[in-house]
């Protein structure tokens, strides 16, 4: 006989709480205009939501900064994500090339 309840019998004893955590949260998210703010409240979200890599991958994110590696030679390169969130081009071979699809590749590993 177990004394703690497993994971899914958490969440279902805890749903309802979850619930109203997560609309509060996405309705903060709405309002949020501070960037780092905006960061920490979509962590939130995606724990609410039982995202767990998500959560870990966009820590370094409420910094401004990121390690991507470039698409065309593969060197891995240091970022930090300032106002400008456009093109960047890389040290190694020159190309320039966006941020947002290296960074989700990252992520998505």
């Amino acid at each position: 006989m177990a004394c703690a309840p497993s994971d899914s019998d958490m969440c279902e004893v805890f749903s309802a709480p979850i619930g109203h955590l997560q609309r509060l949260t996405e309705q903060c998210l709405d309002e949020s205009g501070d960037p780092q703010n905006y960061v920490y409240l979509l962590q939130c979200l995606l724990s609410f939501k039982g995202v767990e890599s998500w959560d870990r991958c966009l820590e370094s994110l409420q910094t401004g900064e990121c390690e991507i590696d470039c698409p065309y030679c593969g060197v891995n390169m240091f970022i930090v994500i300032g106002e400008d969130r456009g093109d960047i081009a890389c040290p190694e071979c020159g190309t320039a090339f966006g941020v947002a699809d290296p960074i989700v590749e990252r992520w998505m590993q």
